[in-house]
C-alpha cells in the first residue's frame, strides 16, 4: 500500500495504482499533455473514497510506502488505462521500480 499525495491531500491506494499515477504524470508532463483519472482510495481515517485527479502540469504528485493492514482498493481498470496510455505516449518510460538507494 502507498500513500498518494496530490495537492497536499494524502490517500491510500495500492502499489500498482500509485506507481502508475506517478509514471503517467511524468509521461504527460514530458508530452505537454494532461488527462483525468479516477481512483478508489482510503482517506486518512481508512474510509473508502473516490478521488479524481487532473494529471499533467497542474501539480506535483508523489507516492510513498506505508504500513497498512487495510486491503488495497481495486484500481485494476485505472492501472490498465494508465499503463496503456504510458506506452502509447512513451514506449520507453522510466521504470518506477528502479532502486535508487542501496543498503
Amino acid at each position: 500500500m502507498k500513500e498518494l499525495i496530490f495537492a497536499g491531500r494524502p490517500v491510500l491506494v495500492g502499489d500498482a495504482a500509485a506507481d502508475a499515477v506517478v509514471d503517467y504524470s511524468a509521461v504527460l508532463l514530458r508530452a505537454a499533455s494532461a488527462d483525468t483519472i479516477e481512483l478508489r482510495a482510503l482517506d486518512a481515517s481508512g474510509a473508502p473514497v473516490e478521488v479524481y485527479y487532473v494529471l499533467g502540469s497542474a501539480g506535483t504528485v508523489m507516492a510513498q510506502s506505508v504500513d497498512s493492514s487495510e486491503p488495497e482498493p481495486d484500481n485494476a481498470e485505472a492501472v490498465s488505462y494508465m499503463n496503456a496510455a504510458i506506452h502509447r505516449l512513451d514506449p520507453n518510460p522510466v521504470d518506477s521500480d528502479f532502486e535508487y538507494f542501496t543498503e
